[in-house]
């Protein structure tokens, strides 16, 4: 499995997959690496804020806004109830 099929198979949205394609193959190999432990996180970040469906990044977006260099929230904080 190629670096590009291994960040498409994680990614949480399949859109416009021949432009992510080409964005993240212009990505030097290490930065490939990076881009896919970002992904990793971006989904913990998914997860934990319960982001809806439709306002998750499109995968060239995540690409090419080098979205893998964001700080992510993905610690959980309980909320209290009075």
């Amino acid at each position: 499995m190629d670096s590009f099929d291994k960040f498409w198979s994680i990614y949480p949205r399949k859109k416009e997959k021949k432009r992510a394609r080409v964005s993240f193959n212009r990505l030097p190999k290490k930065i490939q690496l990076e881009c896919i432990e970002g992904v990793k996180k971006y989904i913990k970040q998914i997860e934990v804020q319960g982001t809806e469906f439709q306002f998750i990044k499109h995968p060239s977006t995540f690409i090419n806004g080098e979205n893998w260099e964001d700080d992510f929230e993905i610690e959980f904080v309980a909320t209290k109830k009075i």
